[in-house]
């Protein structure tokens, strides 16, 4: 419970951006089963990202944590790296369409979540990078 208490704002902002980052990650991954233009690099960013955090997240908890209470601004760029990957992708598989079945119209709606996951991730990472995540 002590640990509970000690938590300021950033690393609430911490957690959220790691949860939106894996939300994203596994939607991008249900939604784009068509087996075409999903690069691996977006997964390995994420996951990176994702570790990113959690390593800036362990380490403000240490003594030296505590003096230079580190930036979570890697894993913003991690997971900014993934959304570039992850739009590259798509928009070589959107360039394709006309020979694509209309089945797969429903990846095309659920893009547009996909990218708002990453976007939101990107900026809770920022935000927690100029917030304190233990308090004094």
């Amino acid at each position: 419970m002590k640990t509970m208490k000690e938590n300021a704002l950033g690393t609430w902002i911490a957690l959220l951006s790691v949860l939106l980052c894996a939300v994203g990650m596994v939607s991008y991954y249900v939604l784009s089963q068509d087996g075409e233009k999903s690069p691996t690099v977006v997964y390995l960013l994420s996951a990176l990202a994702i570790a990113a955090q959690a390593a800036v997240m362990f380490f403000n908890r240490t003594r030296a944590g505590r003096f230079y209470n580190t930036a979570s601004l890697a894993a913003a760029v991690l997971t900014a790296l993934a959304l570039e990957q992850m739009l590259l992708g798509r928009v070589e598989w959107l360039g394709g369409l006309a020979a694509h079945n209309a089945s797969l119209a429903p990846m095309h709606t659920a893009f547009p979540v996909k990218v708002a996951l990453y976007g939101a991730a990107v900026v809770m990472c920022v935000a927690a990078a100029f917030c304190k995540q233990i308090k004094d």
